[in-house]
């Protein structure tokens, strides 16, 4: 496992998720069919027509940008299918937002093995079928969705930072 490289202070926020009546949902469909798109707009659509969320889509943001894109946000699905972490899950818990992604049991366990904390991702573990009641679980208990995220940035740290890498 070689992990990504992200400028974790880059996307430090001061203010925590789930601050807001109704939180903020992202998603940036870079491959819609790698990323899940059609499912993940059926569902924060639904969501969101019924005043639940507020779903905002991202497209051709230079990542210079990016930091100020998911401060703005309290949730953040990366994608639902294709099964591996990438950037966007990187910089989403740099951020301290609430990552949501499909991660393969055989990568969350390299991830896990991984950290020199031995702490698995803080990344909520949603695909196609299970989206839907996981944002249920979301909207239920923002608290502890909130303390999950709060965990985002020093697992980066500890992983993403590029000293890993190098080593």
């Amino acid at each position: 496992w070689l992990p990504i490289v992200v400028d974790v202070d880059a996307f430090t926020c001061e203010q925590p998720p789930f601050q807001r009546e109704v939180p903020v949902v992202l998603h940036a469909p870079t491959n819609p069919r790698l990323k899940g798109t059609a499912v993940v707009e059926e569902v924060m659509e639904r969501l969101e027509a019924a005043g639940r969320i507020e779903y905002r889509q991202l497209a051709g943001v230079p990542n210079a940008r990016m930091p100020e894109a998911l401060a703005a946000a309290d949730v953040v699905v990366d994608q639902v299918v294709l099964g591996n972490p990438a950037t966007l899950l990187c910089e989403t818990m740099a951020a301290g937002r609430l990552a949501i992604a499909h991660i393969a049991d055989d990568v969350r366990t390299a991830m896990r093995a991984a950290d020199p904390a031995g702490e698995d991702a803080p990344v909520v573990e949603a695909d196609a079928d299970t989206l839907a009641a996981v944002m249920e679980q979301i909207l239920g208990d923002p608290a502890a969705a909130a303390a999950r995220a709060a965990r985002g940035p020093a697992w980066v740290r500890r992983n993403h930072d590029g000293a890993r890498s190098a080593h």
